[in-house]
This record gives structure tokens, C-alpha cells and sequence, in this order.
């Protein structure tokens, strides 16, 4: 395998850090105002002032937002972050959740978000991210794909929109 490759292709790797870059173009383009939550942080890689770390454990807390930002571990748990996210806005905690995870449309999880009343919108990015984490390798980028959900307000149906979204490569991490 190509070194450069090597820890991107690792089973044990289940926190990608989300480029900055990102967050400003999200913020700016589509949510037309900051992010005042980010639900799965850490110390080093936090995307506003007030945030969860795994210690503070956000499936145990109540969100009380407008706008939180999810990029939720990758592995087992992520199921459980995405029923949390449903939850927090079926409750009123969160009037926004703004969720990256990989674009697995085949997963009972995807599933489960696209057929959710609180999904608003699914969008699709064109090209891959090249995440933040302690050993990446700069133009390395994720082996595989990436969705943007919005969660929001309840609907009276439970189709989301699906669109394309193209990211600029420099709010991906490049």
C-alpha cells in the first residue's frame, strides 16, 4: 500500500477532524450564520467556542442551539449520534444539525436520516476531503466519499432533497 495512504485506510481510525475551511464555507454559503455547537470535538480541533468533547460525551447532553455542527466518529457509534441528532431536533434542543459523514447511502444509518421527518436536505460533495487528524499527509485525500445533512424543522413528508454540492478543494483541506 502507498504510505501516503496508510493512515487513511486504517480500520482504527474513526475521527476525522473537519477542515476549518469548511466550517467558514458552510457558514457562509449555506447556513447564512455561524455554528454555535459542535457536538463531536476535540481539544485541538474544535469549529466554535462552545463544544463536546468525548469526555462531555453529547449523546448523554442536551444541545440547546440553533446551529450545531456534527462529524460524528465513523465507526460503531455513529448510529447513535445520528439517532441523538434526530432527537435533540424532535425535541426543540436544536433547530439546526449539520451533519458530515461518509456517503454510505447503503447503511440502515442513511437510511434512517433520509427517511427522518427532521431531514431537510442531503447534499452530495463532489470530490473528497482531506480531514484533519495527528498523522495526515498533506494532498492525501479520504478514502472515500462525503454527504452534508441538514437536519431541521419537522415536515410534513419524509423525502429529503438531494442535491449536488460542489466544494471548493480549498474548503476541503487542500
Amino acid at each position: 500500500m502507498n504510505k501516503k495512504l496508510e493512515p487513511l485506510m486504517s480500520s482504527d481510525k474513526q475521527d476525522w477532524g473537519t477542515p476549518p475551511q469548511f466550517i467558514e464555507w458552510i457558514e457562509k454559503n449555506l447556513i447564512k450564520g455561524p455554528i454555535d455547537l459542535d457536538v463531536c470535538a476535540h481539544e485541538d480541533n474544535y469549529k466554535c467556542k462552545r463544544y463536546f468533547t468525548i469526555e462531555d460525551d453529547a449523546l448523554s447532553q442536551t444541545w440547546y442551539c440553533e446551529n450545531a455542527w456534527m462529524n460524528p466518529p465513523f465507526g460503531r457509534e455513529l448510529p447513535n449520534f445520528i439517532e441523538k441528532a434526530i432527537e435533540e431536533v424532535k425535541e426543540g434542543n436544536a433547530r439546526n444539525v449539520w451533519i458530515l459523514v461518509p456517503a454510505r447511502t447503503d447503511t440502515k444509518w442513511a437510511h434512517r436520516l433520509f427517511e427522518s421527518f427532521q431531514t431537510e436536505a442531503v447534499y452530495l460533495i463532489k470530490g473528497r476531503f482531506n480531514f484533519q487528524f495527528s498523522r495526515n499527509v498533506k494532498g492525501a485525500n479520504a478514502p472515500f466519499p462525503s454527504m452534508l445533512v441538514h437536519l431541521g424543522e419537522i415536515r410534513n413528508f419524509t423525502t429529503a432533497y438531494i442535491f449536488p454540492l460542489d466544494v471548493p478543494k480549498e474548503a476541503r483541506g487542500f
